[in-house]
């Protein structure tokens, strides 16, 4: 029975490291370097004005920055003009013994916004979903707090807190987005910053990317190597 039971527990292991394996060479060897090859096809992209913008092909990806300039505020998220709505979701970790949060997305206001660059404006068309990032935090206002007094708490926070968090009028922004007709985009990320900025945070992610890949890879290896030392002592 014993050695029955060890071996199920080594053919785990094997499966443990295979599915690390697997995941490392995924990350390191095929996400990581597509995004790295999407990242230099925008870093080869010019500062694109209005005259360059008309230049560039329908349907293809464009990175532009500019001025969020001229748009609809709402009134309860405190002049934002594009937010997620995010919920405060607490659980236990068992491993460090506490509690702790993430806000996890409910839903969003995505509009038709207008966006100044150098040489006129143009239109950043409404989406159904769309990425907000920042280098720092992104403007958040709490909207509902949790009445419920049995929720736990982390960081300060009851589970079930709502927040609103986005983007304000007159702030310079980032866009990642497909050119459409009449020099329209069809955002698919806003970025609160330059573009530059925007670029070196994405090339850290993508280096990160790579060496998460080969740490999984070297966890799997060794995850191996103790499932052969096991199958070895197996009898």
């Amino acid at each position: 029975m014993k050695s029955i039971n060890k071996g199920c527990f080594v053919i785990v292991l094997v499966l443990l490291a295979l599915v690390a394996i697997g995941l490392g060479t995924f990350l390191s060897f095929y996400a990581t370097p597509r995004e790295k090859a999407a990242l230099r096809r925008l870093e080869a992209q010019p500062e694109l004005d209005m005259v360059a913008l008309l230049e560039v092909p329908f349907g293809e990806q464009v990175v532009v920055s500019g001025k969020l300039e001229g748009n609809e505020e709402v009134a309860s998220l405190y002049s934002c003009v594009v937010y997620h709505q995010e919920k405060w979701v607490v659980m236990y970790d068992s491993e460090n013994s506490r509690y702790k949060g993430n806000w996890l997305r409910m839903s969003g206001h995505y509009p038709s916004l207008n966006l100044s660059i150098e040489g006129g404006n143009i239109k950043l068309l409404p989406v159904d979903h769309l990425a907000l990032y920042a280098s720092g935090d992104l403007p958040s206002t709490i909207t509902e707090r949790s009445t419920d007094s049995t929720a736990e708490v982390a960081h300060g926070i009851a589970d079930g807190t709502q927040r609103q968090i986005g983007l304000r009028d007159n702030t310079r922004v980032t866009v990642v987005g497909t050119k459409m007709e009449s020099n329209n985009v069809e955002p698919k990320t806003l970025y609160m910053g330059g573009r530059d900025v925007y670029l070196k945070a994405q090339q850290n992610a993508a280096s990160s990317g790579f060496t998460c890949g080969l740490v999984a890879m070297g966890f799997g290896i060794l995850i191996l190597g103790y499932a052969f030392y096991k199958s070895q002592t197996l009898g």
